[in-house]
């Protein structure tokens, strides 16, 4: 048995758990974040480098000259991997954001407060980027996790 929308019904007459729609989307963020997270710990250990790239530059000696420009490119791979990495990361983490609120709203009895697009733009305006994701986030988990009623189920007639 399915609802209109074509998503199936338990034996209670009630939706079942959306988690196969987020799953790839939220496997997605948690690898960028990761990925993210050692691009930063790469350029924090190249960082620590510096000071003895600094003092090898003091001495201007050919032979130091293979680890200066190993230094070098290191910090400069790693910043830019770490930025496409954040990008990404921002990207999915949007995406995710926008599909959990539309599937929440869309299994919820009440009507949401915030719109999908809403969800996601809070998140970039200054200042209320310090409030409202968190009520956004908070929507969506109490919708996400609400009971759903279903009047001529055998469940709501006991």
């Amino acid at each position: 048995m399915t609802t209109p929308s074509g998503n199936p019904l338990n034996y209670a007459g009630t939706r079942t758990s959306t988690k196969p729609p987020l799953t790839g989307k939220a496997k997605a963020v948690r690898i960028a974040f990761i990925c993210n997270f050692f691009l930063t710990a790469i350029c924090a250990a190249t960082y620590f480098l510096i000071g003895p790239i600094h003092a090898m530059e003091a001495t201007h000696s050919k032979a130091d000259a293979p680890y200066l420009i190993a230094g070098g490119l290191g910090l400069m791979c790693g910043g830019c991997g770490q930025l496409c990495s954040l990008v990404v990361s921002a990207v999915f983490f949007c995406i995710w954001i926008y599909n959990a609120n539309e599937i929440a709203g869309s299994i919820s009895q009440t009507k949401m407060q915030f719109t999908p697009g809403w969800a996601v733009g809070w998140f970039f305006i200054p200042l209320m980027n310090l409030v409202m994701p968190y009520r956004v986030m908070t929507e969506i988990w109490q919708q996400a996790n609400a009971p759903t009623h279903v009047p001529n189920s055998k469940v709501s007639g006991w």
